[in-house]
């Protein structure tokens, strides 16, 4: 087993942290990282001013605790710290109940590799052993996907699912309606906007998608299929609901 570190220095924690922000687009590395050694809180985010995360210094140093549960305790830190600075609770359903720990936050969990609970889970890091590919691939954050989340967000107003569904929606949108199934480099008609280009899309729901497009003009804007129309073999498509 690859053992990353014995001491985890304030250096340590943040270039985890840096490799965090490569893959989501996010600065969580510039903030503060302060430490203690007391209380059971393994960690924290400080959501006011002046941001920070905070440490708990004796479960980290202590000679059982494994590389994989401080790995994961970052995350959950730094899942709140997606969580806040995202507004995410506007894509993602926050529970009240569950307060800094909702489906907002779970959702952000996925996002970064962390384990969705509210609470450390010690019994599912225990006995566990890493190969030296697994725990370099934490470390360097290459276990979970890229996406730089504050652009994705404003250019499509939801939330990314994962590629598989991704895939799996966009085949049936073909499968059924393969006029208004969009691919990038498509060309568009929109009735007041003229021509454009599609340059990205995602899945909107099984039926159609959301489509970014550029027009001749230079503007760009997204919009569900039914609002524009395929140009296909030189004529205009309009949308149909199959």
């Amino acid at each position: 087993m690859l053992t990353l570190t014995k001491i985890w220095t304030e250096e340590k924690i943040r270039d985890i942290i840096r490799h965090l922000d490569e893959k989501t687009g996010l600065g969580g590395a510039t903030l503060p990282i302060a430490f203690n050694s007391y209380g059971n809180r393994l960690g924290y985010y400080r959501y006011v001013e002046p941001k920070a995360f905070g440490f708990n210094r004796k479960f980290f140093d202590d000679p059982s605790t494994g590389e994989a549960e401080v790995i994961d305790v970052i995350r959950h830190e730094y899942a709140h710290y997606y969580v806040d600075v995202t507004n995410l609770e506007l894509f993602v359903g926050h529970s009240r109940r569950e307060t800094s720990h909702g489906d907002n936050w779970k959702w952000a969990c996925k996002m970064v590799g962390a384990d969705p609970t509210r609470c450390h889970n010690a019994a599912l890091f225990m006995g566990k052993i890493w190969s030296d590919k697994d725990a370099m691939a934490a470390y360097n954050a290459s276990d979970i996907p890229k996406c730089d989340i504050i652009p994705y967000l404003k250019r499509w107003n939801a939330v990314p699912i994962n590629v598989d569904t991704a895939n799996k929606i966009n085949a049936r949108i073909k499968e059924r309606n393969p006029d208004s199934y969009y691919e990038i480099g498509d060309e568009v008609l929109h009735p007041e906007r003229g021509f454009g280009f599609v340059h990205d899309t995602i899945p909107y729901d099984y039926f159609a998608q959301k489509v970014y497009v550029h027009f001749e003009d230079g503007s760009s804007s997204v919009f569900t299929a039914p609002e524009i129309c395929k140009i296909v073999d030189g004529v205009a498509v309009t949308y149909r609901r199959k």
